[in-house]
């Protein structure tokens, strides 16, 4: 029910949310009608003044006019009795059967529906603005410009135990401790690694990228007791690899820490100098610092008969032969060539500088004094027997041929066909025996070099 006047209570839905401040409810019986506090005050008075009205021993003079309340009539009905124009005021009793003859208006909703309706409004705003506040935060469709700058930036988080270890992202301090997250940019490979004093990171470093589909990912170490090395070299700002390409450096360089007893391998190398290959053990104790001295170098091209001998220079192995352009030192050094089955070769060698070959014959070692199964070590000692024998012969053979040979060219111009056909002869049957003797000779050798080359691989581990 709506009302003209604008003060009654405001209707939404057939439901009243309020009312005046200065309404009253009455009774049922009573036609529950709002009365205003002016006329509740009017009532009293006439009840109060039931045999005068008008004030009972005050003067005519000195009285004032009232003018009497009006007839409250239902605003929905247009036939409701006016009130008269009758200045003389109604008595209470009057007043309040007219009353009674009101029309009766909807009745206010109870005080426990007003409240169950106030809370369904809360609850409905309540939702609304959860609803609001989760689409807000929802993510934006993919390909979005906003999901495209989210995902360009991801976290990373850097774990270590124990934890407190300091973390550097591509060799410098993030300015954190572990645990710790940092923002990077996704999909871009960085190094990450930790250091505590005292302890040793595994693995030494992680090189990794925060996928751009997840936002996040994670780098773990572990930490055990280890120590720093510092590297140093005469001359300085030598190149320093450690185990092949993991960590580089320009001496003087502190390696980072590794744990003791560990092996590290290390590569010192400088342009004119020669390179030096170090294998170092970690230690809990005792001087932490390497100091080497770089040699100044030339290159030496090393072969060997048979090829395939292990060629060291000052004790550190270069290769196996042939070897281009070796590093050795200006001054002398020691070179040794060993090849299994041969005789190691040791040699001090001290060159020019012009000198730019190296050659080295091996000598075969008896095949009978190495590791060999019975059957075939009894076939190896006929061979080397025969061989030994075939030396012999082709020894004697190459007396006669030369023998022969002089006899011929002590013959003059003056000797007859006879003995110049017999030298000849003589020269050539020396040279077919020592060919046939050769021949001989070199097919029991290719034996025993057959056996020795099969002995050498099953000896290569």
């Amino acid at each position: 029910m709506a009302r003209s006047d604008g003060k009654g209570p405001i209707d939404v839905d057939g439901s009243d949310f309020g009312k005046r401040a200065d309404a009253v409810d009455l009774p049922e019986d009573t036609g529950g009608v709002k009365l205003t506090t002016k006329a509740e005050e009017l009532m009293d008075s006439g009840a109060e003044q039931r045999a005068d009205p008008w004030g009972g021993e005050r003067s005519k003079k000195t009285r004032r006019s009232v003018t009497p309340p009006p007839v409250i009539a239902s605003l929905d009905d247009p036939t409701a009795p006016t009130a008269p124009a009758d200045p003389k005021p109604p008595s209470s009793k009057g007043m309040k059967q007219a009353l009674r003859q009101q029309p009766r208006p909807a009745a206010p909703p109870s005080k426990g529906r007003a409240i169950g309706i106030l809370l369904f409004v809360v609850a409905a705003v309540a939702v609304v603005f959860v609803a609001d506040r989760f689409a807000s935060e929802a993510p934006p469709p993919r390909g979005s410009p906003t999901a495209t700058a989210r995902a360009a930036e991801g976290s990373l988080s850097v774990e270590s135990e124990p934890p407190g270890a300091t973390v550097t992202i591509d060799g410098a301090s993030a300015g954190l401790v572990t645990p710790a997250t940092i923002k990077l940019p996704t999909d871009k490979p960085v190094r990450v690694a930790v250091s505590l004093e005292g302890f040793a990171a595994q693995p030494t470093e992680r090189v990794l990228a925060v996928p751009g589909d997840l936002g996040r990912a994670v780098a773990r170490f572990s930490l055990v007791p280890g120590r720093s090395m510092r590297i140093e070299s005469s001359p300085s700002e030598a190149e320093v690899t450690v185990d092949g390409t993991q960590i580089k450096g320009v001496t003087p360089f502190t390696l980072p820490a590794f744990p003791i007893k560990q092996k590290v391998a290390l590569t010192v190398a400088r342009d004119g100098y020669r390179t030096i290959h170090r294998e170092i053990v970690v230690q809990e104790k005792g001087d932490p610092s390497v100091k080497l001295t770089l040699e100044l170098s030339r290159t030496l091209d090393i072969t060997s008969s048979p090829g395939g001998a292990t060629v060291s220079i000052n004790g550190e192995v270069l290769g196996t032969t042939p070897i281009d352009g070796a590093t050795v030192p200006v001054k002398e050094f020691t070179m040794v060539l060993e090849k299994t089955g041969f005789e190691r070769l040791e040699q001090l060698v001290s060159a020019s500088e012009d000198t730019r070959r190296a050659h080295a014959d091996l000598i075969p070692l008896p095949l009978s004094n190495q590791a060999l199964s019975p059957e075939l070590k009894v076939k190896v000692k006929k061979l080397e027997t025969t061989l030994r024998q075939y030396d012999k012969e082709l020894t004697s053979a190459k007396s006669k041929l030369t023998r022969a040979e002089e006899f011929q060219g002590r013959l003059s111009p003056e000797s007859t066909e006879a003995e110049s056909e017999k030298a000849d002869r003589g020269v050539e049957e020396a040279r077919k025996e020592v060919d046939r003797i050769t021949a001989e000779f070199e097919k029991i050798r290719g034996e025993l070099d057959d056996i020795r080359a099969s002995v050498a691989a099953q000896a290569t581990p």
